[in-house]
């Protein structure tokens, strides 16, 4: 590989050379001494009638000073003219001629020097720059200690590598070196960074250096994470920067301030948003760049120049808000919509503070006029469903028809904020004012973006709390929150987890946040196992078909696929977008399927209670619909079970009833892991488990059964008569993981079935000290009883209530059976039969 860099023939070189000279080199030192001196003089020159000093201190002062002002000067110009030499095209722009481009002409003043050191050690070597990166740039300590990674270390397997290779001047680059170098120009491109910097190398040599990429992987990083690390670093050095042209105009200018209409009444009403981000020094806004760039062109019109803005709260409303009266201050909005004010209308407090509906009216007239006449406001109103509602609640009103004139004004901007269900109930339907509006929807913030606004976060919150945050913790935050924690909107979800972060290891007297402890708190709120599998845990999902058959006889084929796919979720290795699993379970009634059901929620899930269960024989119609994924008035039996509880198991019994455009919602939901609400939020199945269950077919599996019939040939022959028969298209049946056919119970099944639930009884019995034994041939008889292979052991789940549960309940009534008896049921009589002591 061959690559055009010549430091020596770089303008970057020549500025090298320059910082060698002392009077660079040196100048902020002599600035440092030259001020302290004009400070020295200066005090002794004002305590001269104390000291007996003579006048000729001040003359020092004045020439001290003048050194101070010379050098600080020559700092100034050298840091930002001699260390950044003019560069005619951009890294894109040397990335797509790089053929022509002197890569070394793009390096930084820092990079430059680390380079240099590398050539002048004479060991043209990737091993060497990682060297000479970790020894002279600061901002390596950066990312070594958010990475929680050992910089020393680093340091002393490099030296140990030295020593064993021996490493010699050589002429050319190494290959790795300059795979490195291209790949650094890459990156700062990438990052639209002006010239390589120490980061832009370092992410380079995590790529291509084989001992850093190995490092990273072991301390469970990767490649991106040191992209993601070294551009937090690089937008704090730029936030430090105190010459920055946004930084400068923090204050604004009084010029500006008179341009503004004169609007007494609604200021007294209204947050100046403008205000605002002048106060906070205009920070920076992550993400919402389209949502930003749509309200521009919506209020730049003439008509139709008021927007509705859709999203739920904690989505970054208020940020699309803020980002707009941070261009529109410093010029950088479009023509229209350059220099106006942003004020949000505080209607709770014109309804608090005026009395009277017609009171209020007029105030809010005026207030209207104020803006109209102004003509450079943007008005904005949060909860606008509220204000134009048909409905009178508390703090509601409709405002409609004071509102409504103005909207027609080109003078006039409103931008009303509201959520999905506001929207539909309440704006969406009042014509005469959504006619004159246009909509702009949220969107999710991407996890980069997130990462971002965490990053920013994670400073506030280590300076409040004194603890440190990971960044393995914060990536894990963003992963965790976006997966598990689906009712909250994000990228407020993550905000709050990182929060309850923090002081959870400060209850635990721990200093650092680190992933563990955001699994631990996301598996306290969800109940969802996260992270690190524990020694219990394991046990239970290794051994999963054990305790699935001490409640199911038989069926190993339904057993085996379930634990399986439990296993593959658990450890996360599936390669499936959807669900932990799908299932479809054919079968005659009364042979396990529901039971199945019932044992996978308690044992994997929890609880029994974690199955949401949808008789699907009441879905037939197609209005139905909305019934299942719920509307803007009420949430669907479907996606409010999963909204409240992600981590369950979905229940679909009778799943053939259902009307076929029933079932399609199915087929997102089984092979992408999401739904869209009725209210337009996205609903997420990825942590839960879906089981169907029918007893569609099942003559063919008693036909089978008295034929003698090879089992594999049976489930073929049942979905070829459910094809056929048009109970479930194939894509519907395609989408499960695996369609299971559950066999009709034998005698000997219904014995161990027997068994089972006889032993239930006797539990009850023993937790009462009362002691029912359980024979042989009572579950023989009890099997007998109830052998029906059309229903299975629902037949004896009747004989064991009409002949053992309705006797034992009569005996302990009568006092017949008190504590400390044993006893068992004659299986003859099916009587109870006192036992000796």
């Amino acid at each position: 590989m061959d690559i055009n860099f010549h430091l020596k023939k770089a303008a970057i070189y020549k500025s090298l050379l320059l910082g060698k000279i002392p009077i660079f080199s040196r100048a902020g030192i002599f600035k440092k001494i030259f001020l302290l001196l004009f400070c020295v003089s200066l005090l002794l020159f004002l305590l001269e009638e104390h000291l007996g000093a003579g006048p000729y201190f001040l003359e020092f002062s004045f020439f001290f000073f003048l050194l101070f002002l010379l050098f600080m000067e020559l700092e100034f110009f050298f840091k930002f003219s001699v260390k950044r030499p003019n560069l005619l095209i951009s890294t894109q722009d040397a990335l797509d001629n790089i053929e022509e481009t002197n890569i070394a002409e793009f390096l930084s003043f820092e990079s430059a020097r680390i380079i240099e050191a590398v050539e002048r050690k004479g060991g043209a070597d990737s091993y060497l720059l990682l060297y000479y990166l970790l020894k002279k740039a600061k901002d390596m300590d950066f990312v070594f200690c958010r990475a929680m990674l050992e910089k020393k270390q680093v340091l002393r397997d490099l030296k140990f590598i030295f020593d064993e290779r021996k490493i010699i001047a050589e002429k050319e680059y190494s290959t790795c070196l300059k795979k490195t170098i291209k790949e650094a120009l890459i990156v700062a491109a990438k990052r639209n960074n002006e010239r390589i910097t120490p980061g832009d190398l370092f992410t380079a040599l995590s790529k291509h250096n084989g001992y850093l990429r190995d490092f990273v992987y072991r301390n469970g990083m990767t490649e991106e994470d040191i992209f993601d690390l070294t551009s937090w670093r690089k937008r704090l050095k730029r936030k430090e920067n105190p010459f920055r042209y946004k930084n400068l105009i923090k204050k604004g200018s009084l010029g500006k301030e008179w341009n503004f209409g004169f609007t007494p009444f609604l200021d007294d009403f209204s947050i100046n948003w403008t205000e605002k981000m002048k106060i906070a020094g205009f920070p920076e806004t992550i993400g919402h760049k389209k949502e930003i760039i749509s309200l521009e062109r919506i209020l730049a019109r003439d008509e139709i120049n008021n927007v509705v803005l859709v999203g739920e709260s904690g989505m970054g409303r208020r940020s699309v808000i803020q980002g707009f009266a941070k261009k529109s201050f410093l010029g950088e909005s479009l023509p229209g919509t350059n220099h106006l004010r942003v004020l949000e209308l505080d209607l709770s407090s014109v309804l608090a503070r005026v009395e009277g509906l017609e009171k209020t009216e007029k105030a809010l007239d005026k207030i209207f006029s104020e803006v109209a006449k102004a003509g450079n406001i943007v008005l904005v109103i949060n909860d606008f469903h509220n204000f134009i509602t048909g409905e009178q609640r508390l703090g509601a009103i409709n405002i409609s028809g004071i509102l409504e004139p103005y909207l027609h004004m080109p003078s006039f901007r409103l931008i009303g904020v509201t959520d999905f269900s506001g929207f539909r109930k309440e704006i969406e339907k009042n014509s005469s004012i959504f006619s004159l509006m246009e909509k702009v929807e949220m969107r999710n913030l991407s996890h980069k973006e997130v990462l971002i606004l965490l990053e920013n976060l994670t400073l506030r919150l280590e300076r409040r709390s004194g603890k440190m945050i990971s960044f393995a913790a914060i990536k894990n935050t963003i992963e965790f929150s976006d997966r598990y924690m689906q009712a909250e909107p994000f990228p407020e979800k993550a905000f709050t987890l990182l929060e309850e972060a923090v002081a959870h290891i400060d209850q635990k007297k721990e200093k650092i946040v680190l992933p563990e402890h955001i699994a631990e708190i996301i598996s306290e709120k969800t109940e969802i196992p996260v992270g690190e599998i524990d020694k219990k845990e394991k046990e239970v999902l290794l051994n999963l078909e054990k305790l699935i058959h001490e409640r199911i006889v038989n069926q190993e084929n339904a057993v085996r696929a379930v634990s399986s796919a439990l296993r593959r979720a658990r450890a996360d290795v599936g390669v499936r977008k959807g669900t932990i699993g799908g299932f479809l379970f054919l079968g005659p009634t009364g042979v396990g399927k529901t039971e199945m059901a019932k044992a996978i929620a308690d044992i994997y899930f929890g609880s029994e209670k974690k199955i949401n269960r949808i008789d699907m024989s009441e879905f037939q119609n197609i209005s139905d619909v909305q019934r299942i994924i719920g509307s803007a008035e009420e949430g669907g039996v479907l996606t409010s079970g999963i909204i409240e509880d992600p981590f369950s198991l979905v229940l679909l019994d009778e799943i053939e009833k259902a009307h076929p455009d029933i079932l399609n919602l199915f087929l997102q939901i089984l092979d992408e892991g999401h739904i869209t609400d009725g209210t337009g939020r996205r609903v997420d199945f990825s942590n839960s488990m879906i089981i169907a269950t029918s007893n569609a077919g099942y003559q063919i599996i008693l036909e089978a059964i008295e034929k003698g019939t090879e089992w594999g040939k049976v489930k073929k022959k049942i979905l070829n008569n459910l094809f056929q028969r048009t109970v479930f298209r194939p894509e519907f049946v395609n989408r499960f993981d695996e369609v299971i056919i559950f066999k009709p119970l034998t005698k000997e099944d219904l014995v161990a079935v027997a068994g089972m639930q006889l032993d239930n009884i006797a539990k009850k019995f023993a937790s009462k000290d009362m002691h029912f034994t359980v024979t042989k041939e009572l579950k023989e008889k009890i099997a007998e009883m109830g052998y029906d292979p059309v229903f299975g052991a629902r037949e004896m789940q009747r004989a064991i209530q009409d002949s053992i549960s309705n006797e034992l309940a009569s005996a302990v009534l009568r006092g017949n059976i008190k504590k400390g008896d044993k006893f068992t049921v004659d299986e003859k009589s099916l009587k109870i039969r006192k036992m000796k002591t």
